[in-house]
């Protein structure tokens, strides 16, 4: 996953700084499917993830690409509407 900042960015000499502690991602299901999923187990839906670049790019914007590895990739979006990070 590549974000974005709409401005340029202080350097990170350490990029493990970057994590769950200074920043919470989660999944957020498209409408109510999970519920409507007799038993569904949401830790499906977990993820770990990691900085793996953080630059300002060529239009001065701040860059930060992610790696995400999901428990269940498979669980992820199973309808055509797309789930939102």
């Amino acid at each position: 996953m590549i974000i974005v900042f709409d401005q340029g960015m202080q350097p990170v000499a350490n990029l493990s700084a970057i994590n769950e502690s200074s920043v919470q991602m989660h999944l957020l299901p498209n409408g109510d499917w999970p519920e409507k999923e007799s038993g569904f187990n949401m830790k499906l839906l977990d993820f770990t993830w990691n900085v793996t670049k953080f630059f300002n790019n060529d239009k001065g914007k701040g860059e930060m690409h992610v790696k995400l590895v999901f428990n269940s990739p498979g669980s992820v979006s199973p309808s055509s509407a797309q789930d939102k990070i």
